[in-house]
């Protein structure tokens, strides 16, 4: 008996396997039902900035009118970690209607957005990218396949497209952002933008804007040590970040082991 459950098993694993290697949707699936009970996008208000992270979900769109309705003055929303969407049409429709609130988006220095993070980014009427930051792109799948499987001008590319134009890009550069992100990467892999290919594509509307910071304990080491150091008071008049050792690491080992969950 004990032999039959373990050649199920294996044999179970392999079926699962399978479906996901034909079917990448199919791997997605227990997080579709966990997302129908929870919500999967975290937000954080931190003066007029809304802090967002996680994954767009069907429940989004609400969580953000709610908030919206209760803090009125929020003007930017600042994407630390937004890994994708796994409803497009919930995705787009609360993207739509960011877009027309004329709000700032931005990803800092060791920000990730990805897939339908990427699409919810561009509601923004300005767009800060942040040097360091990191934009993913790729091909989107369904349970009939995936966008490189149909061709150009099938009705199934046009609602992207279409949002794209709803973002304020031409017909042209509309296209052309959609099929290099479907053609980029597989729906099962991600590529992360270049500095010259965000702003090649309008990802941003400011740049890339350059960020400093200090670690204080590295500071204070190059105090005692005779070296050159900047204080503080010196930084933060300057606009630069101060950071303790702690978040240093944190942030190194976030950059070193970022990818698309």
């Amino acid at each position: 008996m004990k032999k039959f459950f373990a050649i199920f098993g294996v044999a179970l694993v392999a079926i699962v396997l399978v479906l996901v290697l034909l079917f990448p949707v199919v791997a997605v699936l227990p997080l579709l039902v966990y997302a129908s009970y929870f919500s999967l996008t975290k937000f954080e208000l931190q003066d007029n900035t809304l802090i967002m992270k996680g994954i767009i979900s069907g429940k989004t769109p609400d969580q953000v009118y709610k908030i919206f309705a209760k803090h009125p003055d929020i003007d930017t929303i600042e994407m630390v970690q937004v890994d994708g969407s796994i409803d497009d049409t919930a995705n787009l429709e609360i993207a739509l209607w960011v877009a027309d609130k004329e709000l700032t988006t931005k990803i800092g220095r060791y920000g990730l957005i990805a897939s339908g993070g990427t699409d919810f980014f561009l509601a923004g009427q300005e767009r800060v990218v942040v040097d360091g930051a990191q934009i993913g792109v790729h091909s989107w799948a369904s349970a009939s396949g995936t966008a490189i499987d149909y061709p150009r001008g099938h009705e199934f590319h046009q609602p992207y497209i279409d949002y794209y134009k709803g973002v304020g890009f031409t017909t042209k550069e509309a296209e052309n952002f959609y099929y290099y992100t479907i053609e980029a990467a597989p729906a099962d892999d991600i590529h992360i933008m270049t500095n010259d290919e965000i702003i090649n594509y309008k990802l941003t509307t400011t740049g890339i804007t350059a960020t400093k910071f200090i670690v204080r304990e590295l500071e204070k080491k190059r105090k005692k040590e005779g070296l050159p150091h900047m204080t503080e008071e010196q930084a933060e008049s300057a606009g630069i970040e101060v950071i303790n050792k702690k978040e240093y690491k944190r942030r190194q080992k976030a950059r070193d082991t970022i990818k698309l969950k």
